[in-house]
C-alpha cells in the first residue's frame, strides 16, 4: 500500500501505515498455526443428491481442516460459503472447518465440527436452491441472519422479528443507514409487496441459517 501511493504523505500516512501493520500482524498470528498446516491436495466432490448431481473442488484445506480467512468483517456470505463447502466435503470424509475473520475490533474464529448428517442438509438447500430458481426467494443476507441468530441466541420470535425488521427498513432519522428493502435488487423482485416478512420468510431463513449457529463454536 506504501508503494502504491495511495496513503497520505507525511505523519498522517505513516500513522495509517502502523496501524494497518498492527491489523495485519495481530490476524496473522491468529492463523498462524493453522496456516503452517501442510496444504492438501484439492478434493474432488461429486455426489448425487435426489435429482441433483453436486459437483466440484474443494482447496484451503490444511491437514484435515478446511481452512478460509479474510481480514475484513465476516458476513452472511462469509459462513454460507464455507457451510456450503464443509457439507460437501463431509458427504466423503467428516472433518471439521475453521473460519477467521473480523467481528467490530476483534478477531473471531469459528470453528464447524464434522458433520454426520451433511447430505440431509444438503438436500435441504438444493430444495430451496431450486424454489429461488423459479420465484425470487424470501431470505436476506442481513434480515434473515439478525433474525435467526436472535432466535439461537434465546429471544423470542417477536423480538428477533423486530431486530430483523430493524435491518429491513431504513432509519428516516439517519440516511447512511439504508434498510435492506431499498436494495434495487430486492425493491424490483418484491415490488407491491407488503409482506415480504412472513411466516415463509421465518420458514425459509431458520432451514437455511439455523444448521449454520448451531454447528459453529466460537473459538
Amino acid at each position: 500500500m506504501r508503494a502504491s501511493g495511495v496513503l497520505p504523505t507525511g505523519g498522517t500516512g505513516g500513522l495509517i501505515f502502523d496501524e494497518l501493520c498492527a491489523n495485519v500482524t495481530t490476524f496473522a498470528d491468529a492463523i498462524r498455526q493453522q496456516v503452517a498446516v501442510e496444504a492438501q491436495p484439492a478434493t474432488i466432490v461429486r455426489a448425487e443428491i435426489g435429482d441433483f448431481t453436486l459437483s466440484g473442488r474443494i482447496d484451503r484445506v490444511r491437514g484435515d481442516t478446511l481452512l478460509h480467512y479474510r481480514l475484513t468483517r465476516l458476513k452472511t456470505k462469509d459462513f454460507v460459503r464455507i457451510w456450503i463447502e464443509h457439507l460437501a466435503r463431509n458427504l466423503t470424509e467428516q472433518k471439521p472447518a475453521l473460519l477467521f475473520g473480523k467481528e467490530g475490533e476483534e478477531i473471531a474464529g469459528y470453528e464447524f465440527p464434522p458433520m454426520e448428517n451433511a447430505r440431509e442438509v444438503l438436500t435441504d438447500l438444493l430444495t430451496i436452491y431450486w424454489g429461488g430458481l423459479r420465484q425470487p426467494l424470501r431470505l436476506f443476507p442481513r434480515s434473515s441472519w439478525t433474525f435467526v441468530q436472535k432466535i439461537c441466541a434465546g429471544k423470542d420470535r417477536g423480538r428477533a422479528r423486530y431486530l430483523a425488521e430493524n435491518d429491513w427498513k431504513s432509519n428516516e432519522y439517519d440516511e447512511k443507514s439504508k434498510g435492506e428493502r431499498d436494495d434495487g435488487y430486492i425493491k424490483l423482485a418484491f415490488r407491491n409487496r407488503d409482506d415480504v416478512l412472513d411466516e415463509e420468510w421465518e420458514k425459509t431463513s431458520l432451514l437455511v441459517f439455523g444448521p449454520i449457529f448451531s454447528a459453529r463454536k466460537r473459538r
